[in-house]
């Protein structure tokens, strides 16, 4: 007996994946906007935008410093006002605080919506895609302009050209999503490129590791963050096997 791939079922198994992908469409727009009400009645939208562009680069620019004294003397948890991003995330926050605020969500998610749109992924993935922006954590990272949103747009590129994967040292929990494009030859290139860029900051990274060493906190703490990245992956890989 032949086996039918997705695409041999005819009409009914589409038209149940678009109804899918309407309805958990639909269901994550609404998570954001109950999110964003949420943030809204605290003053909290665009909290981590606010924290990276204000916060962490004006304290750089004028003191030198990027991490905070508590983050020094012993351990500390990972809440309130610490930093735990490494010395070259300076080369996306100082740019990006030059320019309208607004750009800092439109640009990565512009990124993953043209990745997306020209990947063509095959119909029977459009309810998977659907199904992991539902999750609260996007949500969130939309609402508060967390760094995911960056991240995510990272993997989309990375899908194109691996050695963009390498950006994602700028959020070190993400990094090991990288790894898995290192079998590209550019990839190495770029990890070259990546450690000369490194060596300006010179003694932030000793701070860094400190700091980072100090921390109590989760080396799980951004799994639930999976679910995002793995939006333009699974419209890449999608894609390619309907080419084939």
């Amino acid at each position: 007996m032949k086996l039918r791939s997705p695409r041999d079922t005819g009409h009914a198994p589409r038209a149940l994946a678009i109804a899918l992908t309407v309805v958990l469409s639909a269901f994550a727009a609404a998570q954001v906007v109950a999110v964003f009400n949420g943030a809204l009645r605290r003053g909290d939208v665009g909290y981590d935008a606010w924290f990276y562009l204000d916060e962490i680069v004006k304290r750089w620019l004028a003191t030198g410093e990027m991490y905070y004294p508590v983050q020094f003397v012993g351990p500390y948890p990972d809440v309130g006002i610490v930093n735990l991003y490494p010395p070259l995330t300076m080369y996306l926050f100082v740019p990006m605080s030059l320019l309208p605020r607004v750009l800092w969500w439109a640009v990565p998610l512009a990124t993953l919506a043209w990745h997306v749109w020209t990947a063509r992924p095959t119909w029977w993935s459009w309810p998977l895609i659907a199904l992991a922006s539902c999750t609260l954590p996007v949500a969130a990272a939309i609402v508060y302009g967390n760094t995911d949103l960056w991240c995510v747009a990272f993997v989309a590129l990375a899908c194109r050209f691996a050695p963009a994967a390498l950006l994602l040292a700028l959020k070190p929990s993400m990094f090991p999503i990288a790894l898995l494009f290192a079998r590209d030859r550019r990839w190495w290139f770029g990890l070259a490129m990546l450690t000369a860029a490194s060596i300006p900051f010179g003694a932030l990274w000793i701070e860094w590791f400190v700091a980072l060493g100090n921390v109590q906190s989760n080396v799980l703490r951004n799994a639930h963050s999976l679910p995002l990245m793995a939006i333009p992956a699974l419209a890449w890989w999608t894609r390619a096997q309907t080419a084939e």
